[in-house]
């Protein structure tokens, strides 16, 4: 209003009017804030006309409008303040703001002066700035209280935390909002915060390395917790313009900014494996309702999941290196798994498992502490490939073939040797029940050797093998294949076993009583033999059952064989057939036939 009637009373050109307007909007916007809309008039009006007005008046106008953009670009610096996520109202005086830019821009005596400035470069570099600046301003707000190294290594990882909600408003925010200014918001706040964190964390880490806790265990937490944050960072890449995300990033590097950091890190991750299985067994539910494992075998496996990913997410790119570090990562979680079978263990011998020696159950803790283990067998034998041992090989090479296979076998006998105990205690627990199953399986055999006389062979042997069947469906049922296997070994044993002490007694019985049985001493042996390849036939099931291999290499069913070739021949026979066989060996020897007498069945068959 003014202005109008300072031109009207001293007739100032419409030219220089415009411009006295367009100068003090522009001035006015570096001590208040304007409405943008009528500066943009105003500034399209003398754009239209700017050639009719003298080389003065054109210079005059483009120092004010510098001015403004100074101030403008300024605002950009403070753009989480200024421009707030979840303020619309502001949304239209950043279009009337740029577009007022944008002629600014476009004018030729403006790109004269300023070498053709572009306007994308300059609003990105004021938000580069601006990110930058709050940077600062919030680490110091949130770091500068810290007063020990645990403390400082705290405030800035909470730091980093609220770097990640930053990262969040500016890409679902900020990167839309500035998609017509900018080429990529999110990427430039993103590579601007990369390089900030990542010079802030080598000197905290530094810090760490001259620090004491490096031999404690102390603060392995939380040195963990700010790896594993500042690492999360570099998951934003996805988010990255397709440029920038095939670029390495800064924090890339993180593992080279300490010396003890993957020790720390691997040692953390052993220990609170161990505290974890140990909570898990405490806490476990069956996982099965046929009782086949239960959660904390689950919960154990996720843990080396987690060592695994561990490594993966480490990406140690020096073959030596990276060997002993698998090398040791190897050796952790095979040292929980033997952790583990020990708690299992442990367990059942608080409930007095290996003390009680009677009729046998199949209960469903010592089926869920036997399938755990086998889970936890499994788990192991899948680490060559979780861990990649092929590639972590291959990457050492250069040393030559041998050394390869040295290599490789230093990882496989770790894992043999958690394979063997964790085997082991399945085969205690396993002989246990055995000698438990002892107990039931011999009072059949009683049963069957006092049935002999009465009843025919399949009859007198039918208790023990409904007995055996029985229970071996039910173990079936409840048990891995693998440990149901070991269970047929140790059956099939035991078996043969009780079957040796009840011939060896029945003989005594037999030869022992004054009254004479109802079937003689041979017939009674020969139907022992009968039952003792329907036994055989029994575990063997037309090849589906027990490998015939593991039956006739039992010890005692080798015994049970000699025993019965010798009790179901008559004395005559057998002597004729014991020097037969002094005869046989006699002439197949190399040194010369002595004088010495010697039996010949066929002379003296002549004679």
């Amino acid at each position: 209003m003014i202005l109008s009637q300072i031109a009207m009373h001293y007739e100032i050109p419409i030219g220089q009017q415009a411009i006295t307007s367009i100068l003090s909007l522009c001035y006015i916007n570096n001590i208040r804030p304007l409405e943008y809309r009528v500066l943009a008039n105003r500034l399209k009006e003398i754009v239209q006309s700017l050639d009719k007005l003298s080389e003065n008046m054109q210079e005059e106008l483009i120092v004010g409008l510098e001015a403004f953009v100074d101030r403008s670009i300024t605002l950009f610096h403070h753009v989480r303040d200024l421009i707030p996520e979840n303020n619309a109202e502001n949304d239209g005086e950043l279009k009337e703001l740029i577009t007022i830019l944008k002629l600014i821009y476009s004018l030729e005596k403006y790109q004269q002066k300023h070498d053709k400035a572009n306007l994308i470069d300059d609003i990105e570099n004021a938000c580069k700035k601006g990110t930058k600046f709050w940077y600062i301003n919030q680490k110091e707000l949130m770091t500068s209280k810290a007063k020990t190294l645990t403390r400082e290594i705290q405030l800035f990882r909470e730091f980093i935390q609220k770097i990640y909600v930053d990262l969040k408003v500016a890409k679902l925010h900020y990167n839309k909002k500035f998609s017509e200014i900018c080429r990529d918001y999110f990427t430039d706040c993103f590579l601007t915060i990369d390089k900030l964190v990542s010079d802030d964390a080598k000197i905290l880490l530094a810090k760490f390395d001259a620090s004491p806790f490096v031999k404690s265990e102390k603060i392995d937490h939380l040195v963990s917790e700010f790896f594993f944050t500042l690492k999360g960072l570099t998951f934003y890449r996805a988010h990255l313009s397709d440029k920038a995300r095939s670029t390495p990033l800064q924090l890339d590097s993180l593992y080279l900014w300490s010396k003890s950091l993957l020790k720390v890190l691997i040692r953390y991750d052993y220990h609170d494996n161990i505290k974890r299985i140990r909570k898990a067994v405490q806490l476990e539910e069956v996982v099965d309702s046929d009782f086949k494992f239960s959660s904390s075998a689950v919960d154990t496996t996720s843990l080396f999941n987690k060592s695994c990913k561990l490594w993966a997410n480490i990406e140690w790119p020096e073959p030596e290196v990276a060997f002993a570090f698998v090398s040791k990562i190897v050796d952790n979680i095979a040292n929980a798994g033997c952790f583990y079978g020990n708690l299992l263990n442990d367990r059942l011998i608080q409930a007095k498992f290996y003390d009680n020696v009677g009729p046998f159950d199949i209960t469903e803790e010592l089926c869920i502490t036997l399938n755990n283990l086998d889970h936890i067998r499994r788990s192991l034998n899948s680490l060559p490939r979780d861990l990649n041992f092929d590639q972590v090989i291959h990457n050492l090479s250069h040393h030559g073939i041998d050394r390869a296979i040295h290599f490789r076998k230093v990882l496989t006998e770790i894992l043999q040797g958690a394979d063997y105990d964790l085997m082991n205690k399945t085969l205690v627990m396993i002989n246990q029940v055995g000698r438990k199953m002892e107990y039931d399986i011999y009072k059949h055999m009683q049963i069957l050797s006092t049935s002999l006389s009465d009843t025919t062979t399949d009859q007198a042997v039918s208790p023990l093998l409904c007995y055996l069947q029985e229970n071996s469906i039910r173990l079936q049922d409840c048990l891995f294949p693998d440990v149901y296997k070991s269970f047929k070994r140790i059956i099939v044993n035991v078996t043969m076993k009780c079957f040796n002490r009840m011939a060896s007694e029945g003989r005594q019985h037999t030869t022992s009583r004054s009254e004479a049985p109802p079937i003689t001493s041979i017939e009674y042996y020969q139907r022992l033999w009968e039952c003792l390849h329907i036994i055989k036939d029994f575990f063997y099931n037309e090849g589906n059952g027990v490998d015939l291999a593991v039956i006739e290499e039992d010890n005692f069913y080798e015994e049970n064989i000699k025993f019965l070739n010798i009790s179901i021949v008559d004395t005559t026979m057998l002597i004729g057939l014991y020097f037969q066989e002094n005869a046989q060996n006699q002439v197949k020897s190399d040194t010369p036939k002595s004088d010495n007498f010697y039996f010949n069945n066929d002379a003296s068959c002549s004679n």
